[in-house]
């Protein structure tokens, strides 16, 4: 079956469509092709707008373009695949029309109009500063959070106020017991989706939205829903009517009341609020507790024991109607949706007839309508914004207000972009949120009736997207938007549907296998408001026959831990890599920590791979150490931060002579014991003692103590004095530099005078130095931009940055050795778009992280008829939870210090309970749409992995209900589990995760006493830790400085090259001046003498080089040291670049020369150079591409371009090829 047909409709540019398109169905390059169509259509190729969802995808969309035009101008024969055919052939029709209309688009790619949905509303809003709010000089917020912070300590500033929103914080305080540390982080959360509450908050606060329609809206969900269960129950009706009649006539008087309802039930109940009650006995005989159909009943149900009965007649009854129940309930429990609809009816029922829903929802709308104000005010102020702001402040341009489309004149803004745009193309329209769908409807509000009136020139839409793998919803996205475009289009524009049904990636096993899975854990009917969306089968087209294809799902005892997951992964691969050594692998993980046991197993098997945002940089040891110096230098008054410093490896003071130091003032006699296990004790009594550093802080930066700090610096132990004194003395050489030096140069020196990078080097990570050095790059870049009028530098900001930062997770085996390509491990968030031959999914029984309880749970439910309702509900008050109604009533002493029996607290009100079920049924949709688009990236291989966990009776149990496992438990039939071979956890767990107490070695702080006139020298010497000794300065110590090193010799070079590089007068005498230098970038003076003759032996090889006297020969043209450059790609991404030398030579080639500092060492001088070339030849050709850019404009005559390094150490200039394209 082939759905070229469906293909061909979509190509049709005289139609608005919305194209179905599932996993490996092509749509990328059908997208492709409808632009090239478009462009032999339109008058001005920025007539058409292609709108994606990442910068990634727009840069693919451009370049796929570009290139098929480059292909199509170069190649007069049509390629031999029939599909590159079809996409050669509109590549040459729109370049005809190119040429006709003078656009040139191979040379002015950027005449595309190709962008994100977050820049398109930028570019809209930016058209009308003032009414959009965004004044014309906002940009979006790396990290929005920190602006969140703000405007939340603005408001929670107006509690000692007098006036209504003071009044209103009180009321939400004594809501939540007065916590105040939860109300801020509840409010941050909120702000996080203003987008999704706000229209509602103002609506409900202005009184358009009153509390009988919310009432109305749910009183109406609950008719529609026992319409359904109604409808689901008929079958069983007549049964059930007779057997709850006997129940409610059996059962006891002193129980379910609503039961005494249904004595006379001889039909179903109404779908209607006032039989609540007879729904409400019918619910207690066929749930249980935990709303899950029963399987037997008890007496407790109305279903006497025959013990009890009165005759045998009685006794035939009693049980005779106990096998009717037990055997209605199990053919219940086979009708295919009924538990989940008694279930939801339930809860429903139980919210309508509570009351009191909405009684602090006033003070919280009132609240969070503030909230936003100051969050707009602090938009202003710092002069930037988050996303959610921007795609509000386009809607106002568009519609004069951020509030949905109402059918208003449009505005100038709306009028001027409706002039520009004649064709919109909108890629994964699936992700859509609410805000984004209103803007696109905005956009083409207009173009319906103009097609009616204008049929020869149509106006189109054109949206691809796969409800099947909506998977965003934490990013407010509504998969439900994408189906009712489908079906009812956009506002007035109708939209054609097309259905893609080829997948051209996978093999016929792999799609077989998705096919068989998901029609049994999709949803079999479409729900707007629960995002659920019917599975649609793919037929396999792949061209490829593949007989180790295969999909299986492998079992294992979750007692036996997570190693023998581990090891079958490892197995797995090496056998994939031994048969099929040139395909690719990925691991896919819902969570990072689902990878704790497999990395380590991986770099034990000497498997290598790479990773992609895996180890957050803020976790990692060596950045703890540098934040915490960071935190200390700038704020004296950080507690928490000095104790971190003199407890921290560099010092290493025990906890008693912590103890000591923060008592000074304290008359405290306490014995003092070197030894760690005397420190418990010591702690014991002196708990209650509140620690001071403020004498000990002001020791370390200045030196100066007092008697009392004088006698505690005494009564420490002998190796904590000489470690404090040690220590300070270099504190105190730093805090003289304070404000002299740049802040790297600052911070990086104390870092490395701590002796820091040797400690970096044996962390608890490995050799972390990276980490440092990532660190320092970012105290850079963030101290610059203050100076170019950015936000000012604060250890808040350092750490907001921190929290986006990760490291390069590779590991340190090199495909390249043993022949194969890397094993990429991602997120299957991160996974979306991808596609590997092999895909491995470890941990599907883990669940998810639950999120902690909104201040306010909304749901705007879309009813049968096409009409919303609107539901609210405020978080439950503390008190309510905890059978506190009368919070603030006066004491009863003899009653509250009386011991008194432990009240377990109520669950959450049965609305907030409710709408809190329904996003996890809408979530729950999700996970399965997350799981399928996890197996679709395999073309030829997938491998599932799972621990269960067995009874008793040697019987699976059921996963947790938020894991994958879950999701996909319908599918599997009869689970076995394998046995793998025992793995030994001696090695893994042999002592405790990390040293109680890392530190340098005692004698090194005696040497540094000793050698008081360079303190900083030092020999091989070891850390202590509680789990051993580690030597962690062996090999060269000038390996760590060699960044600094290079540094100095780049600057050198700069001087070089602006006159002969043979004047040795300019060379005299410098190395003094060089000496300083080093110093100033900090290296130490055990690394210093080293350091500079490394210096002058570069200055004095490229002195006699005859590359040297070439490369920095003044006889070249357009000579450039030290440039920098700007260069937009074609992502439109801002790329900033400093390029060591440039030039122009007799030839017209431009060259660009990179130096590099490194030394040879370990292989041949060959092999060695090789390695240097393949290193840095992405560098190059970020620098080629920058470079190119540039001589287009403003150097012409350059017919060539050519990348090579300069290694001075060795002499070498090396050669790079340029880039393909």
């Amino acid at each position: 079956m082939s759905d070229s047909h469906a293909r061909t409709k979509a190509l049709d540019i005289s139609q608005s469509i919305c194209v179905t398109a599932p996993a490996g169905s092509g749509k990328t390059e059908l997208l492709s092709q409808r632009v090239l169509k478009l462009l032999a259509s339109v008058e001005q190729p920025e007539h058409i707008l292609a709108i994606t969802f990442t910068r990634k995808a727009a840069a693919e969309m451009r370049e796929r373009i570009i290139d098929s035009l480059r292909y199509a101008n170069e190649h007069v024969d049509p390629p031999k695949q029939a599909h590159k055919q079809l996409t050669w052939s509109l590549a040459r029709d729109a370049l005809q029309q190119s040429a006709v209309m003078d656009w040139e688009l191979i040379d002015n790619p950027k005449r595309l109009r190709i962008q994100t949905i977050d820049s398109l509303c930028q570019n809209i809003a930016s058209d009308l500063p003032i009414l959009s709010r965004l004044g014309g000089t906002l940009s979006p917020a790396d990290n929005p959070d920190q602006l969140y912070r703000q405007a939340v300590r603005s408001l929670m500033s107006e509690l000692e106020g007098e006036d209504l929103v003071s009044g209103a914080l009180t009321d939400l305080l004594l809501h939540l017991d007065n916590n105040f540390s939860r109300l801020y982080g509840l409010f941050i959360t909120m702000l996080r989706c203003r987008d999704q509450w706000l229209d509602f908050a103002i609506s409900y606060r202005q009184h358009d939205t009153k509390d009988k329609d919310l009432e109305g809206s749910l009183h109406r969900w609950l008719e529609e829903q026992l319409c359904e269960l109604r409808q689901q129950l008929l079958p069983f009706e007549s049964d059930l009517c007779l057997l709850t009649r006997f129940a409610a006539q059996h059962k006891s008087a002193d129980q379910d009341c609503h039961m005494k309802c249904l004595n006379d039930l001889t039909a179903l109940p109404d779908a209607s609020l006032a039989a609540a009650p007879q729904w409400l006995g019918l619910f207690s005989l066929l749930l249980t507790k935990d709303n899950r159909l029963r399987k037997t009943v008890t007496k407790a149900q109305g279903f006497p024991p025959k013990s009890v009965a009165i005759g045998s007649e009685q006794k035939v009854l009693f049980e005779e109607n106990k096998l009717l129940m037990s055997s209605l309930l199990e053919d219940m429990s086979l009708s295919s949706g009924l538990e989940q609809a008694l279930s939801i009816s339930q809860s429903l029922v139980a919210a309508c007839v509570e009351t009191n829903h909405h009684a602090i929802l006033q003070p919280l709308t009132q609240c969070l309508i503030r909230l936003y104000a100051h969050l707009r005010l602090v938009f202003s102020i710092n002069g930037e914004c988050d996303y959610i702001e921007i795609t509000l402040a386009a809607l106002e341009a568009l519609l004069g207000s951020y509030r949905d489309y109402q059918g208003e004149a449009q505005t100038a803004v709306a009028h001027k972009w409706d002039r520009e745009i004649r064709h919109i193309l909108i890629d994964e329209f699936q992700d859509t949120s609410v805000s984004q769908f209103n803007l696109i409807q905005a956009l083409t509000a207009e173009w319906h009736q103009e097609n009616v009136l204008h049929a020869s020139a149509q106006r189109t839409l054109f949206i691809v997207g796969d409800g099947m793998q909506s998977i965003y919803s934490f990013r407010a996205a509504k998969v439900g938007l994408f189906i009712r475009a489908k079906e009812h289009g956009i506002g007035d524009l109708p939209l054609v549907a097309v259905e893609l049904v080829n997948n051209f990636r996978s093999t016929s096993t792999i799609v077989d296998w998705n096919n068989a899975t998901y029609r049994q854990i999709f949803p079999t009917e479409v729900n707007y408001s629960r995002g659920a969306v019917p599975y649609s089968p793919s037929q396999s087209m792949a061209d490829r026959l593949d007989n180790d294809s295969r999909a299986e799902i492998v079992f294992f005892a979750k007692e036996g831990g997570r190693f023998s997951e581990a090891t079958k992964i490892v197995d797995e691969i090496q056998r994939q890599q031994s048969q099929h050594p040139s395909e690719s692998i990925a691991i896919l993980v819902r969570s990072r920590t689902h990878l704790v046991d497999i990395i380590p197993a991986l770099n034990k098997a000497g498997i290598a791979w790479s990773g992609i945002d895996l180890d957050p940089l803020k976790d990692r040891e060596v950045i703890h150490d540098c934040l915490s110096m960071t935190k200390a230098m700038l704020n004296p008054a950080d507690t928490v931060a000095w104790l971190a410093i003199l407890r921290g490896p560099w010092c290493g003071l025990t906890l008693a002579d912590l103890q000591i130091l923060a008592d000074c003032d304290a008359a405290l006699e306490v014995p003092v014991s070197e030894s760690e296990d005397a420190d418990s004790a010591t702690i014991a009594r002196i708990s209650n003692v509140k620690p001071s550093l403020d004498k000990v802080v002001n020791y370390c930066l200045t030196g100066e103590a007092d008697s009392a700090l004088y006698t505690a610096i005494k009564r420490l132990s002998q190796q904590g004095g000489l470690r404090l004194t040690v220590v300070a003395r270099k504190l105190q050489e730093a805090w003289s530099m304070r404000s002299r030096q740049p802040m790297r140069s600052w911070l990086e020196k104390l870092w490395t005078n701590l002796h820091g990078p040797t400690l970096a080097s044996s962390s608890f990570d490995g050799d972390d130095s990276d980490s440092a050095l990532a660190f320092f790059d970012l105290v850079e870049r963030l101290d610059q931009a203050e100076s170019l009028g950015a936000k000012k530098f604060t250890v808040t900001l350092l750490e907001d940055h921190l929290q986006r930062l990760f490291t390069q997770t590779v590991s340190d085996i090199q495909a390249e050795q043993v022949g194969y390509k890397p094993v990429q491990i991602m997120t299957i968030h991160k996974a979306k778009g991808l596609e590997f031959d092999s895909v491995i999914l470890p941990g599907l029984d883990k669940g998810a992280r639950s999120d902690t309880k909104p201040l306010l749970h909304w749901n705007e439910h879309l009813f049968k008829d096409g009409s919303t309702g609107l539901l609210l509900c405020p978080i439950d008050s503390v008190a309510e939870l905890n059978h506190e109604p009368e919070l603030l009533d006066s004491i009863d002493f003899d009653r509250a210090f009386s011991p008194s029996p432990s009240v377990k607290s109520r669950a959450n009100s049965h609305l907030y309970s409710f709408l809190a079920d329904e996003n996890k049924r809408i979530l729950a949709n999700e996970y399965a749409r997350l799981l399928y688009v996890a197996t679709t990236r395999a073309k030829s291989r997938l491998l599932l992995l799972a621990a269960l966990q067995v009874d008793d009776e040697g019987f699976s149990r059921a996963p947790a209900s938020n894991s994958l496992l879950y999701t996909l438990w319908p599918a599997i039939h009869q689970p076995s589990i394998i046995s793998l071979p025992a793995v030994s956890t001696t090695e893994n767990h042999s002592g405790p995760a990390y040293p109680l107490l890392k530190r340098l070695k005692s004698d090194y702080f005696t040497e540094q006493l000793i050698h008081s006139d360079n303190p900083n020298r030092f020999n091989s010497e070891v850390v202590n830790s509680g789990s051993g000794k580690h030597n962690i300065f062996s090999g060269q110590p000038i390996d760590r400085v060699m960044p600094q090193v290079g540094t100095c010799i780049h600057e050198v070079f700069e001087f070089i090259g602006s006159g002969p590089v043979n004047d040795q007068s300019r060379l005299s005498h410098r190395s003094d001046a060089w000496r300083s230098r080093l110093q100033q970038l900090g290296v130490c003076s055990n690394s210093i003498d080293e350091a500079v003759a490394i210096v002058v032996d570069a200055v004095k090889t490229i002195s006699t080089s005859a590359i040297a006297d070439w490369l920095f020969s003044s006889e070249h043209q357009a000579i450039k040291n030290e440039w920098p450059l700007s260069y937009q790609s074609l992502s439109n991404d801002v790329k900033h670049f400093i390029i060591d030398r440039s030039f122009i030579d007799a030839d017209k080639t431009r060259w660009i020369i990179d130096y590099k500092t490194a030394q040879s060492g370990g292989s041949t001088i060959d092999e060695w150079l090789a390695m240097q070339v393949e290193k840095y030849t992405e560098q190059l050709h970020n620098y080629y591409r920058a470079v190119n850019s540039f001589d287009r404009q403003f150097n012409t005559d350059v017919v060539n371009t050519q990348c090579a390094i300069y290694l001075p150490l060795v002499d070498q200039l090396l050669l790079v090829d340029s880039p393909s394209s």
